[in-house]
């Protein structure tokens, strides 16, 4: 359960550039999970974010953040959100890679931190993995999905399902707040979800059309 103590909570506050991946099945609290960690982590909290092709950000607090179409816009000391990253950066895309690994290599310089949710890592481009600090924290994954993972993955999903499983039933939590950190062997449990985070964020790509550029910022 996360507390004051958590070993998460101080990696990612201390965090001065890398990505973090939320990785977990469709309608899991990957997004909700995100936007408590930004209310929970004191560092994350005060940084701007950097919305990369979404919408509602009309639903955020006032200066919360700023939309960006291309990466490179990203602000220095920002955090980059990324929802649904594979849907921008698929697997096996060579197009986009190029400049992706160009920007993935200076986010040090820039004390950048990216924010990725996804639902599978085999669908994302492997720049995101490879390069810089790299923090994973896993949702919930449908047994299926899991057969798909990549192999370094997997196992660290079966593992989650079967935590988050057990500390819901012993604290009588809804498993949607619960997420697990293997590299701590750690359970979160965020109820405290933030008073704006609504079903207009978390459906924010309702209307999403890569073919319409207006539908991304509504």
């Amino acid at each position: 359960m996360i507390h004051e103590d958590s070993l998460t909570l101080e990696y990612l506050n201390a965090m001065n550039y890398g990505v973090v991946t939320i990785l977990g099945s469709g309608k899991t609290f990957k997004s909700g999970t995100m936007y408590s960690l930004f209310e929970e982590v004191p560092s994350l909290k005060k940084r701007k974010k950097a919305f990369l092709n979404f919408a509602g950000l009309e639903y955020f607090p006032k200066d919360y953040g700023y939309y960006i179409d291309n990466v490179w816009d990203c602000e220095p000391d920002s955090i980059l959100v990324i929802e649904d990253v594979n849907r921008l950066f698929p697997s096996r895309t060579s197009s986009k890679s190029e400049d992706l690994q160009r920007f993935i290599g200076v986010i040090s310089h820039k004390d950048i931190v990216i924010f990725l949710t996804t639902q599978n890592t085999a669908n994302v481009d492997m720049v995101f993995f490879r390069d810089q600090d790299n923090f994973t924290i896993h949702k919930y994954m449908n047994p299926t999905s899991i057969a798909y993972e990549r192999p370094e993955t997997a196992s660290f999903c079966d593992m989650t399902n079967a935590m988050i499983y057990d500390t819901s039933y012993k604290l009588e939590v809804d498993w949607h707040y619960v997420s697990y950190v293997p590299m701590f062997y750690e359970c979160l449990v965020l109820e405290d979800v933030p008073s704006y985070y609504g079903y207009e964020i978390s459906h924010a790509l309702r209307y999403y059309d890569p073919r319409v550029k207006e539908a991304v910022h509504g």
